[in-house]
């Protein structure tokens, strides 16, 4: 045990070699930060405050994101359809 681990471990708190990897015990490999839909969201808001197309997203994607962005009170939607910050 090295002596950051067990200086962690004597200490009651969690160290970084504590915590189990990604592919360890069956985990699931995580998505790359660019396929969430986080990364989406702040793609639309900041195309929305410089005034520039919404990104390109997949129809299914894009519809998810602008939903939740319109229930977190962060775009409205007007009556044409299009979304601008409120």
């Amino acid at each position: 045990m090295s002596a950051v681990r067990s200086a962690g471990a004597a200490s009651g708190r969690a160290t970084l070699s504590d915590v189990p990897s990604a592919g360890a015990a069956g985990g699931h490999a995580r998505p790359r930060f660019e396929d969430t839909d986080r990364w989406a969201r702040g793609r639309v808001v900041a195309a929305l405050l410089a005034d520039a197309p919404l990104p390109a997203l997949e129809p299914a994607r894009r519809t998810r994101v602008l939903a939740g962005l319109v229930r977190d009170g962060l775009v409205v939607t007007a009556a044409d359809g299009s979304v601008r910050l409120p």
